[in-house]
């Protein structure tokens, strides 16, 4: 293999994935030399078998095309001709040659022995910011048109410019990254090292580096940008009080609504009149909220704005569309930054340790050779931009743990990306953080007026989410474990003294974990058989673990037990704390340097459990579960609810939430008692959207027995297919209350989906949200099924919704410790829990959902609930008077839904 090889690319279309039993039914390949495509060639091959309905579906491969194709063995000499003298190339090599080789076999021909490279290990290192690196996510990525997805010679063809762009981008590549990537990529499979390695030995790269970049200890980095710290004049602008100065501000060049203008107002003599801390201002979608609180705000303050939001997308949005509105509106550069917790940003110093003695696992090798490229090319250090999976263990070697734990000694020290990141927020005019930051990091912020909540809706869940600190004993004692085999790397740069002081403080640790570890399976024992376990692995025996029940209901041995642990955890932790101060006094650190991370995860869940079984209150929640076997504790500050008595919240003059529903009227007070909040102003901007044409909310109108999952789960599916047969109707998102039920449902609609070319999407079982919001960007028909955080947390706005459908009124589980322990403390105040907080919770989640189906002027959608309690119910009334008040609602039978649906999508098309 040399720079001037011919590369055979290779694609080919199956009838399964099984060597043995499944054949080829069509061969593509694309030849590649000096970065030009020199020939092409592709045949259909008759398998001699029944093509699966499946297959037929994906590739578009029917067996009436394959009928008249020629066999393998009729085209394998030309085949084997045609690839024998080239380098073999396909996205995921391994398959595609197994193949081949599995034909040729068949045939009683030798098997293709050939160079071969895999373009999906090339391409993880050499697109480390792809958000995927099938076949279709490079070629979204690098704006390649791919018209003919599974098609062998389309996908060869793709498969060949990618090629051919990774090459030329190899060919970019400082030598000092090329250098270490070919070092590390021995771990590589097919002969990918010995490609890479084409790149040094034939001189093929950049000399050195070149003029935007900066090298540490032979670390190749993008120069950073420090444009943010040049001196800016003073905004000399007002805030622009009458109709016709907003208007010369905006138009034409932008929309003013009348609800936008009015939201401005309000924003601005709540900060500047008002003796009020808070402002809670429910803005109807598609009225340009953001500019609505932007505009007076940075008028009217010059200390930073902080807006607190809850999804990336949303921060992002502000940051690259709305900041540059603002700019062209005021005259003025705004200057934004996203500000996170250290733990997102990767630590070159432990980046750079990684590379000292590199650990020879594939994966891990693959995420650092990506790292490397990854360096030249991000200007913030955040890991979210890499394609890395949080789990696994490089991970934990390079993330960030804030700037304490930074030394001014490192040869990283100016470049360190936190570092940068603190000096973008000092000079920042706008600070974007998300809630849990809120919750978590707010020390970090000095010297700000007011926060902005936007989303404030979803404040709750993550003050809920954030604010439980829940343990696994099966983590703990798998970190113990790993600790077990605690040794030092080497003991280079280490006297023998140092050497034996470490030695015995690391044999110290590990005994006490091995007493601890005893202690704490003791206490799981005893809690399984005391308190009695269901089939969800809650405890049933008493909901609750109270000082109370440890007094009264723990006997004197085990009371006697748990104090042990508590004493044996604060001794173990000052061990700990003795044993990694010495390293680092003595530099040592090295020696242990791939037990860092245990170390500091085992500390932090100790504390959890030491201060679970101390420290009572009455307003702290805690409570048992059992998962995997193992005990898990769990437990929540009920005054977390309370933002008033928080740090973070003091320290705002003023805070604003605002959002799409946050109330029923202005009147109503369900969010700020919620939040705990006193001092409010409210106001509600007008709705926009004319709901008579916009959008129809249906009823199912028989009666369901949600008990019977599977007749249950019957009925939303052959609901779904029916409305599947609808022309105009393309995209679906389906809300369960149950997972079971969501479950039953995929299975039943994954037939008739992959039939009709529609990709079904589930939470928990297509991928990550992340990856369900990706793919839902891109389908043209395409069925969600979501629960939980899809019901408000997960954000699907890119693509209007066709239709919305609710499977069951979504009611809260009153088992739920949180749910249950809010209920009691209503209960003891002499409220009614099930109107206080079950009945307005349900009301805004229904009206969150009609937010989801709408969210733009030109958007049309249906409602559909498949629960008559809506309709039917005691309390119907009040559920339906947090829906707008033009918004037609209907009971219908199945015949009368689809007609109706079919007629909205006729008119609206």
């Amino acid at each position: 293999m040399n720079r001037h090889s011919i590369f055979a690319i290779v694609d080919i279309e199956t009838t399964g994935t099984n060597l043995e039993q499944d054949k080829i039914i069509q061969f593509g390949c694309v030849l590649v030399q000096d970065g030009q495509v020199i020939n092409q060639f592709s045949t259909d091959l008759n398998p001699l078998c029944h093509i699966p309905k499946a297959i037929e579906q994906l590739t578009g491969i029917s067996n009436k095309q394959v009928a008249k194709a020629p066999y393998f063995e009729d085209v394998s000499y030309f085949i084997r001709q045609l690839l024998e003298d080239c380098v073999f190339v396909a996205h995921n090599a391994y398959f595609d040659l197994s193949f081949l080789n599995s034909e040729f076999a068949r045939c009683q021909e030798r098997e293709l022995a050939v160079e071969s490279l895999d373009t999906v290990e090339l391409s993880q290192i050499v697109y480390p910011s792809s958000p995927g690196h099938r076949v279709n996510d490079l070629a979204h990525y690098l704006g390649i048109s791919h018209d003919q997805p599974h098609q062998a010679l389309s996908d060869a063809l793709v498969t060949a410019e990618i090629f051919i762009q990774l090459t030329q981008k190899l060919e970019t590549l400082p030598q000092l990254t090329m250098k270490k990537i070919v070092e590390l990529s021995d771990v590589l499979g097919m002969n990918n090292h010995q490609f890479l390695s084409l790149f040094l030995t034939e001189n093929y790269h950049v000399e050195y580096v070149t003029e935007g970049y900066t090298v540490i200890s032979e670390l190749v980095l993008k120069k950073k940008s420090y444009q943010f710290m040049e001196h800016r004049d003073s905004i000399t602008l007002a805030y622009p009080k009458s109709l016709e100065a907003k208007q010369t501000l905006f138009e034409p060049t932008f929309d003013l609504r009348e609800p936008q203008v009015q939201m401005m107002d309000w924003v601005f003599d709540f900060l500047i009149e008002k003796p009020q801390k808070n402002l809670i201002l429910e803005a109807s979608t598609g009225i340009g909220k953001t500019l609505g609180y932007l505009v007076p705000t940075v008028l009217s303050s010059k200390k930073p704005l902080v807006v607190s939001t809850s999804t990336i997308m949303l921060q992002h949005q502000i940051l690259t569309q709305e900041l540059p509105k603002l700019s062209q509106i005021t005259q003025y550069d705004w200057q934004g930054v996203v500000f996170k917790s250290s733990q997102h940003f990767i630590d070159l110093s432990r980046f750079a340790l990684t590379l000292q003695a590199p650990f020879k696992q594939k994966q891990y090798g693959l995420y650092q050779m990506a790292c490397l490229v990854w360096l030249l090319e991000t200007d913030t250090g955040d890991l979210s931009e890499l394609s890395l999976n949080m789990q696994h263990p490089f991970y934990d070697d390079i993330y960030h743990r804030g700037l304490s734990t930074l030394s001014k000694k490192s040869p990283f020290y100016l470049d360190d990306f936190v570092r940068y990141l603190y000096q973008k927020k000092e000079y920042a005019d706008i600070i974007l953080i998300n809630h849990a930051f809120l919750m978590t990091d707010m020390h970090d912020l000095r010297d700000v007026s007011c926060l902005v909540v936007d989303e404030a809706h979803k404040l709750l869940p993550v003050i809920e989410h954030k604010g439980t600190a829940r343990v696994s004993f099966k983590e703990i004692y798998y970190f113990m474990n790993q600790l077990k085999g605690m040794t030092f790397d080497d003991q280079q740069g280490a006297n023998r003294q140092d050497f034996d002081r470490l030695h015995e403080l690391t044999e110290m640790y590990q005994l006490m974990l091995n007493e601890l570890k005893d202690g704490l399976q003791l206490i799981e024992n005893f809690i399984f058989k005391h308190y009695r376990v269901n089939k969800q692995g809650k405890i049933t025996k008493d909901f609750y673990f109270t000082e109370e029940d440890l007094k009264d209901n723990w006997s004197v041995g085990m009371r006697r037990e748990l104090k042990q642990v508590q004493v044996l955890i604060q001794e173990s932790q000052q061990v700990q704390k003795e044993l990694t101060s010495y390293m680092l006094d003595k530099h040592l650190g090295h020696m242990i340097k791939s037990h860092w991370s245990t170390i500091d995860q085992l500390h932090e869940k100790l504390v959890v459990v030491h201060d679970y079984f101390k420290l009572f209150s009455p307003h702290c929640v805690k409570w048992f579960s059992y998962h995997s076997n193992h005990l898990v504790i769990s437990q929540f500050d009920l005054e977390l609810f309370d933002l008033e008595d928080l740090t973070w919240y003091q320290q705002f003059d003023k805070v604003i939430f605002t959002g799409g529903t946050l109330q029923l009227t202005v009147e109503d007070t369900y969010f700020e008692n919620q939040l705990g909040l006193t001092d409010v102003i409210k106001h509600k901007t007008a709705d926009l959207f004319d709901y008579t044409h916009h959008a129809k909310f249906l009823v199912y109108q028989d009666p369901i027995d949600f008990g019977d999952s599977h007749a249950y789960s019957h009925l939303i599916s052959e609901m779904i297919k029916q409305l599947l047969a609808i022309d105009g109707v393309n995209r679906f998102l389906i809300l369960f209350t149950s997972h079971q039920v969501l479950q039953q449902v995929y299975r039943q609609l994954s037939p008739i989906c992959q039939q009709l070319g529609i990709e079904l999407l589930a939470q928990n079982l297509t991928g990550s949200n992340e990856k369900i919001v990706k793919r839902y960007e891109k389908s043209n028909r395409v069925i969600v099924l979501g629960a939980d955080s899809f019901w408000e947390g997960v954000d699907l706005s890119k693509h209007s919704l066709d239709i919305l459908l609710i499977t069951k009124l979504p009611f809260e589980p009153p088992s739920r410790p949180l749910v249950k322990a809010k209920n009691d403390l209503l209960i003891e105040q002499g409220k009614n829990p099930f109107y206080e907080e079950v009945l307005p919770k349900t009301g805004l989640r229904l009206r969150q959902g009609l937010g989801r189906l709408l969210r733009k002027e030109t958007d049309r959608g249906i409602m559909l609930i498949l629960d008559q309690r809506l309709m039917s119910s005691s309390y119907h009334e009040y559920l339906k008077s947090y829906l707008p008040k033009g918004l037609p609602i209907n009971t219908a039978s199945t015949t009368e839904i689809v007609d109706t649906v079919t007629d909205f999508f006729k008119k609206n098309n």
